[in-house]
């Protein structure tokens, strides 16, 4: 896979959030305001994924093809997490609130996740997923993941983290936000998993390399969801925490795996059967 000028600034870009947050964790920062000023950084990840997603769009036809909705799709699950992470910055820097969780950010995160399913959803559609999931594998990786991620992350999140216990103390909002973000990647990411598989076999594995940044993307976002929900129910999340890497990365890789539909060849040709 050859890169382009949006995948390039998308790496660059990153590597400059890699060697700052190296510069912060050696030094041991924590709780300063260039921790905050990092998390700004963050917010532009998938501001420009999105919106590169959006131009790449272009080129597969819009809402005219079904590509070009997932990809719609999907840039707008990014913008929506980005607008999320700014209110975020907003509560840091403006409210004095370290941690804003639950809050006004969380519209803006809980939105991209049925923006997301929807892009992936299309993805598979184009590809041919529904006769994959006729088969009995299909059905069996529909039906596990989902169940395993929910019993999982009730485990830790309650019985670890919260000791097993739900009190009148408990923030329900909370609780609810810490369920739904992991069980909602996990949807995505089964929906995934099928993509990437199928996507060999779809225009000479042409979608290979995208579905797969994709799918990386969404696995991470999950282990990013969870583990932020850990840690803010143990009290040791902190702006800059290793678990803002994770966010970084599959930001990043969501981004990348979605501008690298940005083929040299007009990708009319490859997707003529599936104007609507």
């Amino acid at each position: 896979m050859k890169l382009n000028p949006k995948n390039s600034f998308l790496i660059g870009y990153v590597v400059v959030m890699l060697i700052f947050w190296m510069g912060m964790y050696s030094s041991s920062i924590r709780e300063m305001e260039i921790n905050k000023f990092w998390g700004i950084g963050i917010n532009c990840i998938p501001l420009f994924g999105g919106l590169f997603g959006l131009y790449t769009s272009k080129k597969w036809g819009g809402f005219k093809s079904i590509i070009g909705k997932s990809l719609i799709f999907l840039s707008i699950g990014l913008l929506s997490w980005s607008l999320g992470n700014w209110v975020w910055s907003y509560y840091n820097f403006f409210l004095n609130s370290d941690v804003p969780y639950p809050s006004l950010a969380d519209i803006g995160y809980i939105f991209a996740v049925p923006m997301w399913l929807v892009g992936v959803l299309y993805l598979s559609k184009a590809i041919g997923v529904k006769y994959a999931l006729r088969s009995k594998v299909g059905k069996f990786y529909l039906i596990f993941l989902p169940l395993v991620s929910i019993i999982t992350s009730y485990y830790l999140l309650v019985f670890v983290a919260r000791a097993g216990s739900l009190t009148s103390n408990t923030d329900f909002l909370k609780m609810f936000f810490d369920l739904a973000y992991p069980i909602g990647d996990i949807l995505i990411i089964t929906i995934a998993i099928i993509v990437y598989v199928l996507s060999f076999k779809y225009l000479g594995g042409r979608f290979k390399a995208p579905s797969l940044f994709i799918l990386l993307g969404f696995i991470l976002m999950f282990f990013s969801d969870f583990s932020f929900s850990y840690t803010t129910t143990l009290g040791t999340y902190y702006d800059g925490h290793a678990n803002n890497l994770l966010f970084v990365f599959a930001l990043f890789f969501m981004g990348f795996g979605i501008t690298a539909f940005d083929f040299e060849e007009q990708a009319s040709d490859f997707l003529n059967y599936n104007q609507n």
